[in-house]
Order: C-alpha cells, then structure tokens, then sequence
C-alpha cells in the first residue's frame, strides 16, 4: 500500500505468524468492520484501511465519511462529505485526490435520500458500483436507484426498468457485470436479487420462477465468471448464469438460526458468509466450496480443526462478509453494528480439504441437455435419505414428482420424463437433498 503523509498510521499489538501458515487476526480498535479485502490483504472498513503484509492500518481522511471498498490496484470507493451530503466517490492509487462520480442524466442530488454509497470497484479499476439518491428531473421525485460507472468513459448509468424504482448494486466484475436488488412492489415491498449485464439486461434471480417473498432478498457478489451469491428469503444461494442453475442450502438448525446469507465469492468458487440469530443478534461465520462438502461449515470451527486460534469476543466470531479474489484472505467483524464491531481478517494460504478429495467436483452434474428422455443426474450428498425431485413447466405447473433414495456420498441415477414433457420445450427440475439444500435447473427437451 503507498503511504500518504496525510494517512495517520498505527503500528498494531499483534504479533503475526509467518506468512505460509493460516492466520486470524482482530483489530480491537473502533470503526473496523471490515467491508472488502484484495488479493494483498489490504482490507478496507468504515473508517480505516488494514495492511496485512505490514500489520498496520491507515485512519480515513478527514473528507471521507465512509470507505467502502478496494481492488487489487490499491483503488478505493466511499462517500464523502460535501455539506450535508454523502456523495459517491473514487480515488485511484496512483492519486491523491478523491474525485465524485456524476449523477446520471435528468438526476440531481436529493436531501430526502442524502447519502450515496459506491460499494465495489472492478478489479480493473475500470467500473463502480452502487447506489445514489437522487432526485429524477422529469417526475420530480426522488429515489434510491442502482448505479454503474465507467471511469473510461466518465458516464454513470442508471439501471432502470418499469419493474422498479428502488434498487442497489453491491457488486461489478471486470467486464462490468453488475448485480444487487432491486425493490419489485407487486403485490407487497420485496427486495428481488438481480442481474444487470453490460449491455443493459435485467436477469431475476427467482425460485421455480418465482420471486422471493421476503423483504431481504439479494445478490452480494459475483465473481469474474459471473457466478452470484447472495440470500434468496433468507437463506444463502449460489447462482450460475453460464448454465441457469441455482443451490439454495437449507438452514441446518431452525431452532437457533433466523436464517443465513452469503457475501462473498472468490475466482475459483470459494464462498464465505454467514447464519444470523433473530434481529442479527449473533452472526456465525461460514465457509463453503465442494471440495470442503456440500453444506457450509463453520468457519472457526473449520480454523480451529487447523490449529488456527481465534480471540473472536464471543463464540459466534461474527460474518465472514468479504473474501480475495484469490481466495487466500477472508475478511468480516464480529457482532453488533459495523460502526462500531471489531474487524478481523484471517489469511489462508491454501484450502485445506476436508477429506481426501483432490479435485473440486461440483455437488450435482445434469446431463445430456437438451433432454430427450432421461434425465442423468450425478449427485454427491453429506448423508443417506430421501431425494425429493420435481419438474416443473415455465409456468410452475407440476409435471412430475419422484423420491429417490440415495447413499452417502456419489450418486449416479436417471430421472425419466418422456411421459411427462410432451410438447414442452423448456422444464425446470427441483431436487431437494437429503441435507434439506434445494438445486434448479433449467432442462431444455429435444
């Protein structure tokens, strides 16, 4: 990280390990909930950056109200003050100046929504993502919308769609792929996971094509293949565009969890997030990638199991909310409010297996498709029990339905619907595991 004179910097207490072995750290120190960490370990939060290679951090400049991310360039995203707003803002590495994004066209700041966040950069440092409060020139209302700009360009772009007014978007790739929610009214307020593309297309992350019905839905990242994570009614998903498919994993205890997220995805799929109490009231960190198996674990439990220790204030440790692009640093902060929550950061060099697995297979493979009359399934599982496996037309009319009884581990079977399919050309298939996770995919018939 380059040092500014302007940047007050703080030696830590904490005496760090050498870099090859895994690693948990705290910043016991206000306003350090971490928000994002790159490839370095440079993570950012409210109000400092942390540098991991040199176990300090920076205190935010005085015209920074909040940070809000970085890449792997050194780039930082926040809002700064400007009266009695917070206006979406950038400052490349290379530069000491923080420059304001412009509001879109027919768009002006609003003092109804006054604070406007840029949550991610690209790892380019091209594109910015987030939301802005703006108030609309041409309907003389002011709204919360989701907002992509190009730093090459100069041009912020609004996402818009007769669908919606509100949104946000809480993440961009390198092509300039976007996703977050945004808030579909009918029949009631519900925050809805969405794709935006770069050339301007909408994708609805929906369950059997529905929409969720809670209010908290959402997409909290993509990585560079576009793959999206994020809460689908209040349980953590996993989403692929390339191939349509969506996992939904099933709350392992609801007698103690209100539900679970996931916030990040690192190029080569691994995915850190979280199982919260009611009301947030403690948040349980988890990491999830095949080769680990085919739930989420917990993440101190999963540190612990490697010799790691974790000083975490209270067992639950809190959210894992960010992780590198290369998978090696996992940033969050423990319970309570991010204004005022410890952060902590812990480096993993290596994903260590589990089991004896070598390669990451995926949890379920479908094939052929197109369909002509069976289905082939490969489907691994934690535990023996029942498949619940349904078809469904585009239109949510149930097609077919059939249990499975699978073993523990790989499973290989066919699921036939050359009576069920006729004059169909596209189906979705739902398969419920015997671990309660739940797997859509689109099948189209020959």
């Amino acid at each position: 990280m380059k040092k500014n004179n302007f940047f007050v910097f703080v030696l830590l207490g904490i005496m760090s390990n050498f870099l090859t072995a895994q690693e948990y750290r705290k910043l016991a120190v206000n306003n350090s909930a971490f928000q994002d960490v790159n490839d370095n370990g440079l993570a950012v939060s409210f109000g400092l950056i942390y540098n991991w290679s040199t176990n300090t951090y920076a205190v935010k400049e005085p015209i920074v109200y909040r940070l809000r991310g970085t890449n792997n360039n050194g780039d930082l995203v926040g809002s700064i003050t400007s009266g009695s707003l917070k206006l979406p803002a950038y400052k490349l590495n290379n530069s000491n100046t923080w420059i304001t994004i412009p509001f879109p066209t027919n768009t002006t700041s609003t003092s109804i929504f006054p604070e406007s966040v840029p949550y991610q950069i690209s790892e380019n440092g091209r594109y910015i993502a987030g939301q802005m409060g703006v108030f609309d020139q041409i309907t003389n209302i002011s709204y919360v919308i989701p907002f992509i700009h190009d730093i090459q360009t100069g041009t912020t772009t609004r996402a818009s769609n007769n669908d919606f007014v509100n949104g946000t978007f809480y993440t961009v790739n390198n092509t300039g792929k976007v996703a977050g929610w945004v808030d579909i009214p009918a029949p009631s307020t519900r925050r809805v996971p969405t794709l935006f593309s770069e050339t301007g297309i909408f994708k609805y992350i929906t369950k059997n094509g529905n929409l969720p019905v809670s209010s908290s839905s959402e997409v909290r990242a993509i990585n560079e293949s576009g793959v999206a994570v994020g809460t689908f009614d209040n349980l953590p998903f996993v989403y692929d565009p390339a191939s349509d498919s969506y996992t939904e994993f099933a709350n392992p205890d609801p007698s103690l969890y209100a539900g679970g997220s996931f916030g990040g995805i690192s190029n080569d799929g691994t995915i850190v997030g979280m199982w919260y109490k009611p009301a947030n009231a403690n948040r349980y960190p988890v990491i999830y990638n095949p080769a680990l198996g085919t739930v989420p674990i917990d993440f101190k439990t999963y540190l612990t199991n490697l010799g790691v220790t974790v000083n975490s204030t209270l067992d639950s440790m809190g959210a894992a909310y960010a992780i590198s692009p290369n998978g090696k640093y996992i940033a969050g902060f423990e319970d309570g409010p991010a204004t005022v929550a410890y952060g902590w950061i812990v480096y993993l060099p290596t994903l260590v297996l589990a089991n004896s697995e070598i390669k990451n297979e995926p949890i379920v493979q479908f094939y052929p498709n197109p369909v002509i009359n069976d289905i082939n399934i490969s489907l691994k599982t934690a535990k023996s029990g029942i498949a619940k496996m349904e078809l469904y037309a585009m239109d949510g009319k149930l097609l077919k339905a059939e249990n499975i009884t699978l073993t523990k581990g790989r499973n290989k079977f066919a699921f036939n619907v050359s009576n069920s399919v006729i004059d169909t050309r596209n189906a979705i298939i739902v398969i419920v595991t015997p671990e309660g996770n739940r797997i859509t995919k689109k099948i189209i018939f020959k």
